[in-house]
């Protein structure tokens, strides 16, 4: 029995050590609690708000006196209330916010009104406070309109009753489907707030228990509604004698708010702002206030964090306390002591991704991300305990001991030591000297810490002392005749524990018992004779050794030396190489000051650049460092990066991530033993291990927001559609606009796209958040979304939207037959109406409905919009006649495919025209695509077969391809092709015959170079030969130099300036004829 006491008694302290353990990773200093702030800079409505909510979907919603602001990370949308405006909220100080089952949004405001928020219909149905008018005995001067307010809200799962608790009057259900209100009160009469009598009615906090039940906080207790029977059927923590004349008794408690940790258990914050944890199983009630140090001012809001066992309670006008329940530790934040943003606050929620949000009566809202800041920062003033004392860091290293030793260039100098494990700091080695100047930190083998000042000046901490001594300079005192140590860098201890530092001619700094040296290194200088840079170890006997020209494998323990780079020259002084450097795989990784990362393949004797080209965010680097994980890390003026040499993909880190600035320095950077590098720079230093950064492990929820099919928008906000959608083929183009929700740093989330049936592969979108897509072809597809967060974790699953492109109805034979049909009735009514022009009237009537027919279909088959494709510009006009002729422009895309423009002009005027046109778009759709000229063939058979008589179609066809474009025109005026490069352009005519002459007809075409910058403009004859009122001509002339003369421009403006020329040439004279402008400028 002994013995398994004894054992128990371990394993408790065991369990004990444990526990303290995981919470003191938990807990953090008040400095680490860093708010970001979003007020009316940001987006917000107002600066002061009342409520935070956050939905199934991730929305952030906050209330305010200026209604609900609804946020996705990226912008804020306001729900206001508008007097003109029927579909709008009827709420103002809006004070709770909750969501039915169905996605839909119920909120309430200080005034009594209810609104319910549909969510799909983006309309809010609105309720009013019936309950005022009931109100009986109110005493003269009291104003219901600030009395009685709504304190909570909780809807049922299908939506349809919402339970509204009413400070000063109690409880009551909305009925959404009848519009009806219900009332649980035992009398209607006026109570006054601290009537004891009257404190049910004082309901303070609503929640659901169940399904079925609901937790009510009222100013006597706790009470449980049944709303299938509608009553209350528990109650706990009640005051026993409410016939007295304290309204305060001893055993009252009035509960503000309370967090459910489970079915028995919960907190709850009581008045005089005492925090308990309840016990409703045998009603029992722990005082926290009591054995914490939980601020004894007024608790009011609480939030549970179940994941880190913590209690966060907002301390009104005073802060924020934090408990640690594990070991009943506090965090006091306040504005004095902390990072903490103001002292009045209302609720704190916390949401999927961990975020805390406090909706502040002064600031807006703050949200606190535990894990946003990879890095730990050490400036100037913080932390408290180990702040630096100065800014800008200059010369780092990190010593056997773990003591991280930090240089400045600030005037005076200095140096610190941060030891983290003794919980210590140490300062010397500031002079009277207030010149700036760098230091570079070295350790020799009994740990002594040397310090190189200004490149001349020494300084020396021994290891059992704690302040530097300056031993003196180089140049005045110790070795005048030794100026080539004036470039001292960072040191190597060598294989027999020598501490050597390169320079022009490598320097014996110290030997292995510590003692000075300052003696040229002469076992390696006199085999490496020139300019050494850095050292990498290999191995525990080797080590890399990069020097101008060349880099050695250096056997240390042999001294023996192997050049690896015999038959290349290493540009270490023409890229201004940094050290240190970093070995992988057989090459070597060396970060440049501006030529980004040289790389030197030993194996094959080469070198290369890792550039932006290939997606380094930053030239400009200073140190490289390879983790256990083989990723290379580097400072640079852009901050911290990270590479995977396997794979050279990049991950940029900057201040929004912790880093200390963007801007690093050189020789500010070391990696220790274990791991842990440490870089510096104009803002202090960055301490990490790379293993134990805090990643954004959260794959963000991504959801379709809105579809506009057809040129009509609407909203969808979902991740996926139930049933195919099906599209008529006028409405074959389609747009999407899409959302990642992860609020970390969301200007770096990343999207990827594809319409499945469509798309060969993914379309990489980079921070894009919309796609498009023109002229898709019968069929089903499926489109699907996928999107990251800051540090690249994907939701591979996404969102889709499932669709389905009809035929058209000129796509039938009947449709064929029809326009046969209808081009011999055209013709007789034609006939008829030269027969009849005495028949006025009812010509003019006729007349009126062909034109307009013939202008809603001209119309309809015109795209929606105009494709959106990498790497070009599109800009496109087309101004019907008054006859309306038969004008038509089109776009074929498909990415990694094809790309062709099409601008076309049918003889004719009214219907007939129009007809010409639908059997030209249904045939280009029906062919394959292939070289213009080969379609311009197909297309002309197919208008012949039809056989529209003596009417013909003129049509021009360009097919873009990375660096040239290919052209074929059937009778259509000149295209204009300008060229960047050369800063000509060319009128290009390609003589071909109209469409539906000569069935056997042969198309030429042409291909010609089109590159970045250059330009193709497609116009029909209505504009050169647009009359003005004198009835002269435009006259191609013009046309070009007006071209010419905006080349450079982008598509749109070289459009404007076409549209501006046919205005002020026509003076408001009407065009007898379609104009139509095709613009189309490559980018990159």
């Amino acid at each position: 029995m002994k013995n398994i006491a004894k054992i128990n008694y371990i394993f408790f302290f065991i369990s004990l050590f444990l526990v303290s353990q995981l919470s003191s990773q938990n807990f953090r200093s008040n400095s680490e609690y860093e708010f970001e702030k979003y007020a009316v800079e940001q987006g917000t409505a107002m600066n002061a708000s009342i409520v935070v909510f956050e939905d199934t979907n991730g929305f952030i919603w906050l209330g305010s006196q200026s209604g609900i602001d609804r946020f996705d990370g990226y912008d804020f949308i306001n729900y206001a209330n508008i007097s003109s405006d029927s579909l709008s909220t009827n709420l103002t100080w809006v004070n709770s916010i909750t969501e039915d089952d169905l996605g839909n949004i119920w909120a309430t405001d200080q005034f009594g009104n209810v609104s319910n928020y549909k969510r799909l219909e983006d309309k809010w149905y609105n309720y009013f406070p019936e309950y005022k008018d009931l109100i009986t005995n109110v005493p003269e001067g009291v104003d219901l309109n600030f009395g009685l307010q709504p304190s909570s809200i909780v809807v049922s799962k299908d939506g349809r009753y919402a339970f509204v608790g009413i400070f000063g009057f109690g409880l009551i259900r909305i009925d959404s489907e009848t519009k009806t209100q219900k009332f649980y009160q035992d009398n209607f009469r006026y109570s006054s707030w601290f009537d004891i009598k009257s404190a049910d009615k004082m309901i303070n906090e609503l929640e659901w228990l169940d399904d079925t039940n609901i937790l009510v906080a009222t100013g006597d207790g706790l009470r449980v509604f049944d709303t299938e029977k509608e009553i209350y059927s528990e109650e706990f923590f009640r005051t026993k004698n409410k016939n007295q004349e304290n309204n305060f008794p001893s055993d009252r408690y009035w509960i503000r708010d309370f967090e459910i940790i489970d079915e028995n258990n919960l907190w709850i914050s009581a008045q005089n702002g005492i925090i308990y944890k309840a016990d409703l199983s045998n009603e029992t009630l722990e005082n926290f206030s009591a054995k914490t140090s939980l601020s004894n001012s007024d608790a009011r809001q609480i939030l549970f964090d179940k994941e880190n066992n913590q209690l966060w309670v907002n301390i009104e006008n005073v802060g924020i306390d934090i408990l640690d329940i594990n070991t009943n530790q506090v965090n006091n934040l306040r504005e004095s002591n902390s990072r903490l943003i103001g002292k009045e606050f209302n609720n704190i929620i916390k949401d999927k991704q961990q975020n805390i949000w406090i909706s502040s009566a002064t600031d807006g809202l703050l949200k606190f991300d535990p894990n946003k800041k990879k890095f730990k920062s050490f400036s100037k003033d913080e932390p408290d305990e180990f702040n630096l004392g100065f800014s800008i860091a200059w010369g780092a290293h990190i010593d056997k001991e773990g003591v991280v030793w930090v240089g400045t260039r600030d005037p005076g100098g200095g140096i610190v030591g941060l030891d983290f494990k003794n919980n210590k700091r140490y300062f010397s080695g500031k002079t009277n000297n207030n010149n700036a100047s760098l230091y570079e930190i070295t350790e020799d083998n009994v740990g002594n810490i040397w310090a190189i000042r200004g490149g001349d000046v020494i300084w020396l901490k021994q290891k059992d002392k704690k302040k530097f001594e300056r031993l003196g300079s180089y140049t005045n005192k110790l070795r005048k005749d030794k100026s080539f140590l004036r470039s001292l860098t960072q040191g190597h201890l060598t294989y027999d524990k020598n501490l050597i530092v390169p320079s022009d001619r490598t320097v014996w700094l110290a030997d292995k018992q510590g003692n000075p040296v300052y003696e040229e290194y002469t076992r390696l200088t006199n085999v490496v004779k020139n300019s050494i840079r850095g050292f990498q170890r290999k191995d525990s006997i080797s080590s890399y050794v990069l020097a101008d020209k060349s880099i050695w494998l250096w056997d240390e323990k042999g001294n023996k030396f192997t050049d690896l780079t015999p038959d290349i020259d290493i540009p270490v002084l023409e890229t201004r190489a940094q050290a240190p450097f970093a070995a992988y795989n057989e090459k070597l990784y060396i970060p440049t000051y501006g030529s980004g990362i040289l790389v030197v393949d030993l194996k094959n004797q080469k070198i290369n650049y890792i550039t932006t080209n290939e997606g380094l965010p930053n030239m400009y680097l200073y140190n490289m460092f390879i983790d256990s994980d083989n990723f290379l890390w580097m400072s640079s003026n852009q901050g911290i990066l990270k590479c995977d040499p396997k794979t050279l993909e990049f991950k940029q880190y900057t201040p929004v991530d912790g880093t200390q600035d963007y801007e690093y320095n050189a020789g500010t950077a070391w990696q220790s033993d274990d791991g842990y590098i440490v870089m510096g720079g104009l803002n202090g230093i960055n301490y990490f291990n790379p293993s134990t950064l805090n990643e954004n492990r959260v794959p963000p929820k991504v959801l379709i927001q809105n579809i506009n099919i057809g040129g009509i928008s609407k909203k969808f906000e979902s991740v996926s559609n139930d049933e195919i959608t099906d599209i008529e083929f006028k409405n074959n183009s389609i747009s999407f606009e899409y959302l990642a929700l992860s609020f970390r740093n969301t200007a770096q989330n990343q999207y990827r796209y594809k319409m499945e049936g469509y798309d060969s592969d993914w379309i990489e979108a980079g921070t894009r958040r919309f796609a498009s897509y023109t002229n898709l072809p019968i069929g089903t597809y499926t489109f699907r979304v996928i999107g990251s967060n800051n540090d690249g974790v994907w939701n591979e699953i996404g969102a889709n939207y499932k669709l389905n492109i009809l035929p058209p109805w000129y796509r039938t034979y009947f449709a064929y037959g029809g326009y046969i049909l209808l081009l011999i009735f055209s013709v007789r009514s034609f006939g008829k109406y030269q027969a009849k022009k005495s028949i006025v009237e009812a010509n003019n009537k006729r007349r009126t409905k062909e034109l307009q027919e013939a202008k809603e279909l001209q119309i309809s088959l015109l795209p929606k919009v105009n494709p959106t494709i990498q790497g070009y510009e599109i800009s496109t006009y087309l101004k019907p006649a008054t006859e309306v002729g038969g004008d038509y422009y089109d776009f074929f895309y498909k990415k990694g495919e094809y790309f062709y423009a099409i601008c076309g002009d049918a003889t004719g005027h009214g219907v007939i025209s129009g007809m010409m046109v639908s059997v030209t778009k249904a045939g280009l759709h029906g062919i394959p695509m292939a070289e213009p000229s080969k379609i311009l063939g197909q297309l002309n058979q197919i208008v012949k077969k039809v056989n529209f008589g003596r009417l013909r179609m003129s049509l021009s066809v360009a097919k873009f391809n990375p660096n040239n474009v290919e052209l074929s025109s059937a009778a259509m005026p000149p295209t204009y092709i300008f060229s960047s490069k050369n800063n000509t352009l060319e009128e290009i005519l390609v003589p071909n015959l109209p469409l539906g002459g000569i069935e056997t007809e042969k198309f030429n075409g042409i291909k010609k170079e089109f590159k970045s910058g250059d330009v193709m403009v497609m116009i029909s004859d209505g504009l050169p030969e647009l009359p003005n009122p004198s009835k002269e001509m435009l006259d191609y002339k013009k046309v070009f130099n007006c071209i010419k003369n905006n080349a450079k421009k982008s598509a749109n403006e070289i459009k404007d300036a076409l549209v501006s020329l046919s205005d002020d040439w026509s003076k408001d004279t009407l065009n007898p004829d379609d104009i139509t402008i095709v613009v189309i400028k490559k980018t990159d």
